[in-house]
């Protein structure tokens, strides 16, 4: 590598570098400041429930009675089981509570989503990079990186982060086993095979990112299995229709290109297939559907039975109401580029408009447009299609009540490949808009005394060219040059970017949510530090600073008033599954079984809660929940 090429090709790699690690701190402090370390929505407690479970090496702990004291959300206590063991584990699929249970090892769940987002910034980028050039990467990893989406999902303990990085990785392998198959210089990364001899590198390649594309295809099906057969769906008909092309016009890459796909389709069965095992385990029949033992009608499939709506159950006209409402979201959160809400209701009242206030989509018709000759990108657009188009067969979409707390989530796997194409778009506009005495095939620069040719973002692709005679450039030559490159497409999507990011995102977090959270995520669902600090404060007064506290949830005084788990929601994701921690959540409810269950538990520190309000005592609790109830 020359040293040209090597400068160049640093610089673009400190740009995603840079970025990734700004994807993970962003995660780190949102995480810290809006969600306060907590889970907020039900998922997030199965999910992490399960991996506490996982961090100990077990798959399912044996139930505790009575069952109801001990209830979590999306938490599954059959009562009956084929082995006659009760148990109890966690509502989804086993793949993200055993990434997850990493994190849950050493008590910091939530740096796994970071992580996994640091990476999706990087594997965007390469991705990127080798299919269309640095220029593209580089922006591709900026717009994934400060989208308000990917900013608020990052940092929750939700499956969507890492399901896109293994959906990143799967194109990725995708895209290396078709560019081995139809190149003759293979990659230097290659299974070493003993019956294959040196002749057979490409072979070798092919066949080492079949196996990691099977593989990672099965790591997507064990995480969100709906979202695994939507992904898989535009690169099955890529590659048939490859095929089909090669039976009539070239048998011999026929044969190359399909060999690589058998090895991909038997490696998605490792993974893939611990997800039946794991029914077995849980349920004692590998075929369960452990989500209807939630709910019986949480399936997918249209008709009676699935679908909350008794009468007619799921059907296409509400799975498509679902697709719309979800995709006016997708392109305001997807970059935060907005229509002001006036102008936004007076074009769908007088034009029909259907597409909400978000800009976003322009730049995935920019990138459509002048990417329309490419495969890649077409192919890229079509995972987004897939994801909307089967999320259809859903019963709920993303939003409810007219807002997605947790924005459009069920596409969110997606996101990579939409930035990419939106990328694509900004590269080749952003050349368009050039002055032109800029709009050369070579800008040519002389750096540090040595004479370098550096193709700045010139296009879709860049070529190192040091055989041109150039002199030496002054400051004011040189920053005069960069501004002519970078004015104005460059510099206008800097200045979006940013405004999205101080502008858009802050205003997002705090956007109201129904049916009544006024500060938006803050605290989202009651759940907040508050209720910990609050533990605390009695604990410090009643007991000892470090003493461990049981606390047991009684029902108000008055019927009417039911139980809401979200009043001791951050307790309650502090219950180790185990009852081990240093907070037991148990909703006792009734007077009379105190005494009885608290001798379980001896050593602890006895609160007691009805409603919001905590108290040392029974009699306190009682007392204060009357006079409550009367002043109100």
């Amino acid at each position: 590598m020359s040293r040209s090429s090597s400068a160049r090709l640093d610089h673009s790699m400190l740009a995603a570098l840079l970025l990734a690690f700004f994807a993970f701190a962003a995660s780190v402090i949102i995480n810290g400041s809006v969600f306060e370390r907590l889970p907020h929505l039900e998922d997030e407690y199965a999910y992490l429930f399960q991996a506490k479970i996982f961090a100990r090496g077990q798959a399912w702990i044996e139930r505790q009675e009575p069952v109801k004291i001990y209830w979590q959300p999306f938490i599954i206590q059959p009562e009956q089981s084929s082995d006659g063991i009760q148990k109890r584990f966690g509502k989804y699929t086993p793949g993200w509570p055993m990434l997850l249970a990493s994190g849950a090892a050493i008590n910091t769940p939530w740096i796994v989503n970071a992580w996994f987002a640091m990476l999706s910034i990087a594997l965007t980028y390469r991705l990127g990079r080798e299919m269309f050039g640095k220029s593209v990467g580089v922006v591709a990893a900026l717009l994934l990186a400060v989208s308000p989406m990917a900013l608020l999902l990052n940092a929750t303990l939700m499956s969507h982060t890492s399901a896109m990085f293994l959906t990143a990785l799967f194109v990725y392998a995708y895209w290396r086993l078709y560019q081995s198959v139809h190149r003759d210089s293979p990659s230097r990364i290659y299974l070493r095979l003993p019956f294959l001899s040196t002749r057979h590198l490409a072979l070798r390649t092919s066949l080492f990112w079949g196996a990691v594309a099977g593989l990672t295809l099965g790591a997507i099906l064990i995480s969100r299995p709906l979202t695994a057969v939507a992904v898989a769906a535009p690169v099955a008909l890529h590659a048939a229709a490859k095929l089909l092309g090669y039976v009539f016009n070239n048998t011999r890459l026929f044969q190359r290109f399909l060999v690589p796909l058998v090895v991909l389709t038997i490696c998605i069965i490792p993974l893939g297939s611990l997800w039946p095992i794991f029914n077995q385990i849980w349920t004692g029949d590998w075929r369960t559907n452990v989500y209807t033992l939630q709910w019986p009608y949480d399936r997918v499939g249209f008709g009676i039975g699935y679908g909350p709506n008794t009468t007619e159950g799921h059907t296409l006209a509400k799975g498509w109401r679902n697709a719309r409402n979800d995709l006016k979201i997708y392109f305001r959160d997807l970059f935060g580029v907005t229509l002001d809400p006036s102008l936004g209701t007076y074009l769908e009242s007088q034009f029909f408009y259907g597409l909400g206030i978000g800009l976003s989509y322009l730049l995935i018709v920019a990138g459509l447009i002048a990417g329309r000759k490419s495969d890649w990108v077409w192919l890229l657009f079509e995972l987004l299609l897939a994801l909307v188009v089967f999320q259809m067969a859903y019963w709920i979409g993303s939003s409810v009540n007219g807002a997605a707390a947790y924005s459009v989530r069920y596409y969110y796997e997606a996101t990579f490949a939409v930035c990419l194409v939106s990328a694509y778009g900004v590269v080749s506009l952003a050349k368009a808009l050039r002055p032109p005495s800029t709009n050369a095939v070579l800008s040519t620069l002389w750096l540090n005394g040595s004479g370098t040719t550096i193709r700045y973002l010139n296009g879709v692709s860049d070529t190192p060219d040091q055989s041109m005679i150039v002199h030496r450039a002054t400051r004011t030559e040189r920053f005069k040059r960069a501004w002519e490159l970078w004015w104005p497409g460059y510099f206008v999507l800097l200045v979006i970017c940013g405004v999205s990011l101080v502008g858009y995102t802050p205003a997002r977090f705090r956007e109201p949510l129904p049916p009544n959270w006024n500060d938006g995520l803050w605290r989202y669902n009651a759940v907040g530090q508050q209720q910990l600090d609050a533990i605390q404060k009695m604990r410090e007064k009643y007991g000892q600073p470090t003493q461990p506290v049981l606390l047991l949830i009684l029902h108000d005084p008055d019927p009417a008033v039911k139980d809401n788990w979200r009043d001791y929601g951050a307790a309650l994701a502090e219950t180790s599954p185990y009852l081990d921690s240093d907070i037991v959540v148990a909703r006792v409810f009734e007077v009379s079984d105190i005494s009885e269950f608290a001798r379980r538990f001896p050593g602890r520190l006895v609160l007691y809660q009805i409603g919001a309000n905590l108290y040392s005592s029974v009699d306190e609790a009682l007392a204060g929940a009357a006079q409550e109830r009367a002043e109100s």
